[in-house]
């Protein structure tokens, strides 16, 4: 089995779309979340945030998909020599808001759950339970001083 830190395992879970708020796009969100951990205001964020959640991912992507990661090169390189857009990818991303959204997709579709032969799933990938209320507030851009603290417990 798998085991992330905490704040990995929820950022897992909302590239698997476990939080979301309809009115704020999947970046915006995941730059609202990455403020809380850093202890920041999300609308002064760094120029450089995408790039340290972009680090964050790939180090998710490389624990659960080692064997993988030449393949999801080509996926992206794919996805950045491709500006037209698509149905699935937004247009006019930044090429650091692109790898996000490629990442988000690869972590989107890891399996966490196997089942087994005697109707049983064995677990792959241990996440905690959702915490929906809280993150669903922090990706609205209501997140608070301390909140860090609770996604980590």
């Amino acid at each position: 089995m798998i085991t992330l830190e905490k704040f990995q395992e929820h950022l897992v879970l909302y590239c698997k779309g476990h939080y979301y708020a309809s009115d704020v796009d999947f970046v915006e969100g995941l730059k609202r979340i990455w403020a809380i951990r850093c202890g920041y205001d999300y609308k002064n964020e760094p120029s450089a945030v995408g790039t340290y959640i972009a680090n964050e991912l790939y180090k998710i992507i490389t624990i659960c998909l080692p064997y993988s990661l030449p393949h999801i090169q080509e996926l992206l390189h794919r996805s950045l020599g491709n500006r037209l857009g698509s149905s699935f990818k937004p247009d006019n991303l930044e090429p650091i808001d692109i790898i996000l959204w490629e990442y988000k997709n690869i972590i989107a579709q890891l399996q966490v759950k196997k089942e087994q032969p005697d109707g049983k799933y064995e677990t792959l990938i241990k996440l905690p339970k959702p915490k929906k209320q809280l993150f669903n507030r922090i990706v609205r851009g209501n997140g608070k001083y301390g909140d860090y603290k609770l996604v980590t417990d």
